[in-house]
């Protein structure tokens, strides 16, 4: 009798531990990496949806995977998942853009720029503190002081995930808090010196060409 209640005891706390279990192996895993990917340039809006939810789910290793995702697909492809990590605002979305600034293509960089101007800064520094890295920086002080990204940027209006329009000011403001708060006391003179000579209408190749009045704003500025 005693053998008999020992065995239906055990098969209780069994059945009682395999129901959690079972429980558990049903409950919705995250999507991956490449799912996200996926989901974010799908022509089916209940994917997209989907995929855009999972951006603020994700953990940093997804977000780490996905960076790396965009940089193996194509350039439409990675500009569609960035304007969407964008526009998701959240800390890993940051980790996935910083990841995708070591793209080849400059189109590519630009848009992962873009995306974290429009991401809050707050989130920006929480995110990029490991991830904005010094050669990731380098290629953000490139595309600010040696191209025509700041021209673009303040000729430029985008749209939220709701339709509404994020003015240049905006994502500018954002750029100078990022400078700022990465590139330390050079970041704010490096800035400034872009948009004034965006403002005179120089071309950074152009410093040949310059009048005295150009050159004297640009010594005010520095």
């Amino acid at each position: 009798m005693k053998t008999a209640f020992t065995i239906v005891a055990l098969v209780v706390f069994a059945l009682a531990l395999h129901v959690p279990a079972r429980a558990q192996d049903g409950a919705p895993k995250g999507m991956g990496a490449l799912d996200i990917l996926d989901g974010l340039n799908s022509h089916d809006a209940a994917r997209r949806d989907r995929a855009s939810g999972e951006l603020q789910r994700m953990d940093i290793k997804t977000a780490e995977n996905l960076g790396s995702e965009i940089l193996r697909g194509g350039v439409r492809e990675a500009e569609t998942a960035l304007l969407a990590l964008g526009q998701a605002d959240c800390k890993n979305a940051v980790v996935s853009c910083s990841v995708a600034l070591d793209a080849e293509e400059k189109t590519v960089r630009i848009a992962a720029l873009d995306a974290l101007t429009t991401i809050a800064p707050i989130r920006v520094s929480e995110g990029g503190a490991k991830h904005l890295n010094q050669k990731r920086l380098e290629i953000i002080r490139k595309l600010v002081a040696e191209s025509d990204y700041i021209k673009q940027l303040c000729e430029g209006v985008t749209e939220d995930d709701k339709g509404g329009l994020i003015v240049p000011v905006r994502r500018l403001l954002s750029l100078t808090i990022l400078m700022d708060r990465f590139f330390g006391v050079k970041g704010m003179p490096m800035l400034l010196k872009r948009i004034g000579e965006y403002m005179l209408g120089d071309k950074p190749e152009d410093d040949d060409k310059k009048t005295t009045t150009q050159r004297a704003t640009e010594e005010r500025l520095r």
